[in-house]
């Protein structure tokens, strides 16, 4: 038992060496294709986990500084200070211990401070001539705003007093109103809405929200469970003895029975975003959904009076089912919130 215990510890500790092993030199082969693509940033950026915790791996270490160095002189070369800026932060951003191991890297810390300054400068003023009359121009001037910092945390205060007025301006809160000529599906989406809503990035409001969600859902058609049948005269010979022992032929006629059972639905979604600040659609969109459902079985009757192998005769089959209207309209109502739900992971 003792002995059992010790070795599921020993393949356990194994088996997580042999992923951390795997995990870095994953790492580091897509780190050196990105550096391959000039890509420099992108590489130390493949690393920065794994030179946090393979502190003794040599080849990781080299190909870090590797990379690093051959991005640098390659960043200088074309004047690309944005992204030499950032993979010296990277670096910079290392734990003192592990910036130790790399040696071989040095970085002007004064000249990193001035081009992250000059960056942030000509960010903030690009930023500033950005538009912000729709919902997305507004969040992707927000996210720009904030990328200053990144490049000059000191210019926190100028870059938080635009970030408060633009917040103003960007709609946050939203409510929605589902329309639709079948109370069921009505009540189906109601009542899913949030279990299938999953990117929503606004904050439900029922008191002046700044979006509404306006569905409309038409039931086009309904055709409840039916169910057809059609029978077919068939027959086959089987050979008998009589009374006498003669041999004897009897023709044994029966009837298939096919049986289809069908049901189907058809509703029509519309549907939009609207801006209550603007009047802005942030998005809209419309889809059909059309449901037809069959089953089919077989049964069988005898019709000739007498038969002597009635294992000769096909097996009756059993009866399908089609689903209900409840599970038809608890199927679309999936994909109707999957559609919306899309859109909504769409905005930026």
């Amino acid at each position: 038992m003792i002995m059992e215990e010790l070795m599921k510890k020993y393949l356990i500790l194994f088996l997580s060496i042999f992923i951390f092993t795997s995990c870095t030199r994953m790492a580091i082969n897509s780190a050196n294709n990105k550096a391959a693509r000039n890509e420099f940033y992108k590489g130390i950026l493949e690393l920065d986990k794994s030179v946090r915790k393979d502190i003794d791996n040599r080849e990781l270490f080299e190909s870090y500084e590797n990379i690093f160095n051959r991005g640098r002189d390659y960043y200088n070369s074309i004047n690309e200070t944005r992204e030499l800026f950032l993979m010296e932060k990277l670096y910079l951003d290392l734990p003192d211990n592990i910036k130790q191991k790399l040696s071989g890297i040095n970085v002007d810390i004064n000249k990193h401070r001035k081009n992250g300054e000059r960056i942030a400068d000509d960010l903030f003023e690009n930023t500033q001539s950005m538009g912000e009359n729709t919902y997305r121009e507004k969040i992707k001037k927000y996210k720009q705003y904030k990328k200053v910092l990144t490049y000059n945390p000191n210019e926190k205060n100028k870059v938080e007093n635009e970030l408060k007025k633009l917040d103003k301006k960007i709609e946050k809160t939203y409510s929605y109103r589902i329309n639709g000529n079948d109370s069921t599906l009505n009540s189906e989406i109601e009542n899913k809405f949030s279990q299938e809503i999953k990117n929503n990035l606004f904050r439900y409001s029922s008191a002046n929200p700044d979006v509404r969600l306006e569905i409309n859902v038409d039931m086009v058609y309904f055709y409840p469970e039916d169910v057809d049948m059609k029978s077919f005269p068939k027959q086959y010979t089987e050979n008998y003895k009589d009374s006498n022992g003669k041999d004897n032929t009897n023709i044994v006629s029966y009837s298939e029975n096919i049986f289809k059972k069908t049901t189907s639905m058809g509703v029509r979604l519309n549907y939009r975003l609207v801006s209550n600040l603007t009047g802005e659609i942030i998005f809209n969109g419309s889809k059909n959904f059309d449901k037809k459902y069959e089953e089919k079985w077989k049964t069988y009757f005898i019709i000739s009076d007498k038969i002597f192998n009635r294992n000769r005769l096909p097996k009756d089959e059993n009866e399908k089912s089609v689903p209900s209207k409840k599970k038809i309209v608890e199927d679309i109502t999936k994909e109707i919130l999957s559609t919306i739900d899309a859109d909504f992971h769409k905005l930026p």
